[in-house]
């Protein structure tokens, strides 16, 4: 994946807030597949609940496990694209939405946030650290492959009882990173016709587009912009995949995915003309 330019030097801050197509259907590929961050520390863990708390009580917020989703941006225009971010910010921006039918899109969990398993030792928060966008530059016929987590951040509190460093108050906010239940999700991506490297570097020029092992090269501090091009998928990703269904009067996400020979669900964002 692309290396982000960095800002400053990293300090993991104790408990800060955080910092500022085509449809195409899904393909039932064998194996487990991979996943992209978001999973955080403490899935199913009943390590460090505090003193006096319970371990239900302390660890039910604890990350929720990932299951990876295989996405692939096409470009089957005859202009040359770029994917990334139209603005800049401090966080690095997925290169696609999802959204749930019926829905808002889901955000991303991230890496600037307090975790509730980190929340019970008194870690989390924002790295003192600003990532430079990248953006992908996709020629025609080129792709880029990238995964969803199929996590999305939920807002938790931990008593008191559940936190062991001094001086803990008698609650304290954490983001449990939980998985969707199965159900019918679209997937969109936007590209654009233009690189604009002119906030992030000092001559305003962009540099080298570095070659990517997912597909195009990459563009550190590009941010992308002029006439869009917009894709999207919906698929269904039910229990096949390892999802909980709601309608099952199961525990949707909780504990680990099943794991092994489920298949991977397939997903692909076509730009054309």
């Amino acid at each position: 994946m692309a290396i982000a330019l960095r800002l400053g030097c990293l300090l993991l801050v104790p408990l800060l807030a955080a910092c500022g197509g085509k449809s195409s259907s899904v393909d039932h590929a064998g194996g487990g597949g991979s996943s992209s961050g978001g999973s955080g520390a403490g899935a199913g863990t009943s390590s460090n609940a505090g003193s006096g708390g319970t371990v239900n009580e302390c660890t039910r917020y604890d990350d929720e496990s990932p299951i990876g989703v295989n996405v692939t941006l096409i470009n089957k225009t005859s202009q040359t694209l770029y994917l990334g971010q139209q603005m800049s910010t401090c966080g690095i921006a997925p290169l696609f939405s999802v959204e749930p039918t019926g829905g808002k899109p889901l955000q991303s969990v991230g890496d600037c946030r307090v975790s509730c398993a980190g929340a019970r030792g008194g870690i989390g928060g924002c790295p003192a650290i600003c990532l430079f966008p990248n953006s992908v530059k996709l020629a025609p016929g080129e792709s880029h492959s990238t995964t969803w987590d199929s996590l999305y951040p939920a807002q938790a509190s931990l008593p008191q009882r559940c936190l062991s460093f001094e001086g803990a108050p008698d609650e304290q906010p954490c983001t449990q990173a939980k998985r969707i239940d199965a159900g019918d999700y679209t997937f969109r991506a936007v590209a654009a016709l233009e690189v604009d490297c002119s906030m992030t570097s000092g001559n305003a020029m962009c540099g080298a587009c570095m070659p990517d092992a997912n597909g195009g090269c990459t563009i550190s501090g590009g941010i992308i912009g002029g006439q869009n091009y917009t894709a999207e998928a919906t698929a269904t990703l039910d229990t096949s995949y390892g999802y909980s269904d709601p309608a099952a009067n199961s525990n949707p996400g909780a504990g680990d995915a099943a794991a092994g020979a489920l298949p991977t669900a397939q997903i692909e964002l076509i730009f054309t003309e």
